[in-house]
């Protein structure tokens, strides 16, 4: 049985949280994302026994419950398994689980961005999976556990040895990472990008319609008499977002006039000023950091002005009057999946962009929107 090296896991865990992992991300999302990447790389192989948890904890510095916390999660998603008489072992693909569960020419490779325990009952997996069985294909699972990096070699290593006939994936990657990708794609291999377009780089991609949606939410606004918005992002997702800001510009006189707030995880932000001007967050975090700074401020429910969403119809969202741009990730999976299906029966057509709409649902509170 494997060793698990703790020096090389810590050499890790301080990479994926810079020099002091404490003030970029909570600990234990840190130490789950850290190991979660090295399993599925490979580089802590099948079958290693990781230290007690006492051990473990203690090496790390850190108390049991917060290690605790990143193991279960790991665990619900099968990369883990506790073994009363050795410990917790590692639980992850090798050839042989391969070979046993399909042959090369009716696996296909799904890769996500990331992982939790709900991952596996979402719209968007469900979907995925159940397009390829309808046509006759196998899943072949794994997650880049928010690593680019990670994702990129998992793919190469793919695309240069395949071991599936074809790949989708939620890119995180750059658009150098791609193109490279792309270079050596062989040409009957088909690579579906999801969540992403990459400019300037040929690519089949099934996207959200994110300048749709975004000009779709700055009407709502402009409708009710706003000239100005405010876009509002982490620092870490500013090449994620460009879709967003010019679809809303798009409906503003002036580019001007739309602010864009980008912040860090420990940013406190006032809202005095935005009483009477629109937010619109990037994502389902964004919104969660925007009710921490609602609560800490004196506005009340009754003025406030709806904050648009994009997010997908299962999201649970915070208790806020909320502008839901809707977004339905099982027509992203299953035209995934036809596109990929087409590709491996011999389509020879241009790369193509399919793009999936959102639909506007305004907030069931009754709020008060005032003119500027």
């Amino acid at each position: 049985m494997d060793k698990f090296d703790i020096e090389k896991f810590t050499h890790k865990l301080r990479l994926t949280g810079g020099s002091d992992y404490l003030s970029r991300m909570p600990l234990y999302e840190c130490i789950r994302r850290t190991l979660q990447a090295m399993i599925v790389s490979g580089e802590i192989p099948d079958g290693c026994q990781l230290p007690s948890d006492k051990i473990f904890a203690k090496a790390l510095g850190i108390n049991h419950i917060t290690l605790g916390k990143a193991l279960n999660e790991i665990r619900n998603c099968g990369l883990l398994i506790r073994n009363r008489s050795a410990g917790t072992i590692v639980h992850s693909l090798s050839q042989a689980d391969i070979s046993i569960s399909g042959t090369k020419e009716k696996l296909v490779s799904v890769i996500f961005d990331d992982v939790t325990s709900g991952t596996f009952q979402s719209e968007l997996f469900v979907a995925v999976h159940n397009a390829l069985v309808a046509n006759n294909l196998e899943m072949l699972f794994s997650s880049s556990a928010g690593h680019a990096d990670a994702q990129f070699a998992a793919i190469r290593s793919i695309l240069l040895k395949a071991n599936c006939c074809g790949c989708i994936v939620w890119s995180i990657m750059n658009d150098a990472q791609v193109k490279e990708l792309m270079q050596i794609k062989p040409k009957n291999f088909p690579l579906i990008i999801l969540g992403r377009i990459h400019d300037g780089i040929a690519h089949d991609s099934v996207c959200y319609d994110l300048f749709d949606a975004a000009n779709k939410a700055g009407i709502y606004y402009i409708n009710r008499g706003y000239s100005k918005l405010t876009f509002v992002a982490p620092c870490n997702k500013k090449e994620f977002v460009k879709e967003r800001i010019a679809g809303l510009r798009s409906v503003l006189r002036d580019p001007k006039d739309l602010e864009l707030i980008y912040y860090d995880e420990n940013d406190i932000l006032s809202l005095d000023k935005y009483e009477r001007i629109p937010l619109i967050a990037v994502n389902l975090k964004t919104l969660n950091w925007l009710y921490q700074m609602r609560q800490s401020s004196k506005q009340t429910i009754k003025h406030l002005i709806p904050i648009t969403a994009f997010c997908t119809r299962n999201d649970l969202l915070p208790p806020l009057p909320v502008l839901k741009v809707i977004f339905s990730s099982e027509e992203l999976g299953c035209k995934s999946v036809e596109l990929l299906v087409e590709r491996l029966h011999g389509s020879q057509s241009n790369y193509q962009k399919l793009l999936i709409k959102g639909v506007i649902h305004e907030p069931a509170v009754s709020t008060e929107l005032v003119s500027q």
